[in-house]
């Protein structure tokens, strides 16, 4: 499936670059090796409590140390007595440090230096109801939209065809619209695949407007904020985990589809500016490829079909998913460009393959005999026809 059509439908496009992201579940007790292998180091590793305003502890709190740019980061929460440890921060400081929790603000240091003993953090409670909704997942919005669909196989409808991309509820979803302006979105999605039946399409403008107003929405979803276990807290076994974070792409990035190489390293398509990334988590190195484009132009296929291209985007042929090879190059499908494309990582050269039939390849996957089989989205036809297969060239 292509990007969220609500922010591009309405102009509004978040400038960030998407992170490949490990989750390493890995115990962060002291004295215990980092996720890396390394005994954490005294000058490469924070520790301390995590306090509120009365010095009592606050279990579960996101830290985040990050290095300068490209960007790397690394982040632990704080245990139920409040402490926290990082393992060795494989990159030198000074540190940008961020303490965040729900319905607490946000704590930030910017050049932060590795202390001779530990750094114990105070957040102070958030007291504008407002801050504090936006503070909260998707799903707490999502319900409330749930919530007004009295049938639950509109319920189900809506989750399944608005749901099946991308994250409803979240803050690029909930934008206000008046009527017309969520119908052009409905709409819009239903050129990209989320198809609705006309009942519920025209009812869900109106559902979303009210679900999503901020003046009922906000002291709703805000009750009870005052109190110290408000809002969700990641569970105990959850709070060793350790998330590290890699900076790919540039502004207006997404990495569509990221893929594990058989030799270790990550790979990532990103879609609007039709390029191939390579992360090496041991080293952190970081190369990028532009995929040919074959001269199609800004849009690809779909370039004058009642389609209006996001202006953030550079994309033409709209690299969605890959997989390795079992002889080790990479496979990308590419959705607006209607092809296939071969990566070999041995030579940094691409091999693109026309599609006669069909638009919009999806997704790809290799058999046990070395075959692509990939679905076609636009095909308006079941899943087993619209699977294919292409012998691999030797």
């Amino acid at each position: 499936m292509h990007r969220s059509p609500t922010s591009a439908s309405t102009g509004v496009r978040a400038r960030f670059s998407l992170y490949a992201a490990l989750l390493l579940t890995t115990s962060l007790a002291p004295g215990v090796s980092s996720a890396s292998g390394d005994v954490a180091h005294p000058e490469r590793s924070f520790s301390g409590r995590v306090l509120d305003a009365a010095g009592a502890p606050l279990p579960g709190a996101m830290l985040s140390f990050a290095s300068a740019a490209p960007v790397h980061r690394l982040t632990v929460y704080s245990q139920q007595d409040g402490s926290y440890r990082t393992p060795l921060l494989p990159f030198p400081g000074p540190y940008q440090v961020r303490v965040r929790r729900v319905g607490w603000r946000d704590l930030h240091l910017e050049r932060a230096a590795v202390p001779d003993g530990p750094l114990d953090l105070t957040l102070a409670r958030e007291d504008d109801p407002a801050a504090v909704a936006a503070q909260l997942p998707a799903n707490y919005w999502l319900a409330r939209v749930l919530e007004r669909l009295e049938d639950p196989a509109q319920r189900e409808e809506f989750v399944r065809q608005c749901g099946f991309c991308h994250q409803q509820g979240s803050l690029h979803t909930r934008v206000a619209r008046d009527p017309e302006e969520w119908r052009k979105v409905i709409l819009l999605m239903g050129r990209k695949g989320g198809m609705l039946s006309a009942d519920l399409r025209d009812k869900l403008p109106e559902i979303l407007i009210d679900a999503y107003d901020p003046e009922r929405a906000v002291p709703e979803l805000t009750a009870g904020m005052q109190a110290r276990d408000f809002g969700p807290l990641a569970a105990a076994d959850v709070r060793g985990a350790v998330v590290e974070e890699w900076d790919l792409g540039g502004p207006g990035s997404v990495q569509h589809d990221v893929m594990l190489h058989p030799d270790g390293r990550l790979y990532g398509v990103d879609m609007p500016f039709d390029k191939l990334h390579r992360l090496d988590p041991a080293t952190g190195e970081r190369r990028s490829w532009q995929i040919p484009s074959g001269g199609l132009p800004i849009g690809g296929v779909f370039a004058g079909r009642n389609s209006t291209p996001d202006p953030s985007s550079n994309e033409r042929v709209g690299p969605h998913s890959l997989q390795a090879a079992p002889n080790g190059d990479v496979w990308i499908t590419l959705a607006t460009g209607n092809r296939l494309a071969r990566f070999d990582p041995q030579t940094e050269q691409f091999e693109i393959i026309e599609l006669e039939h069909g638009f919009y390849p999806h997704t790809l996957r290799f058999d046990a005999e070395g075959r692509i089989w990939y679905t076609i989205s636009a095909s308006n036809t079941g899943c087993r026809k619209t699977a294919r297969r292409l012998r691999k060239s030797s």
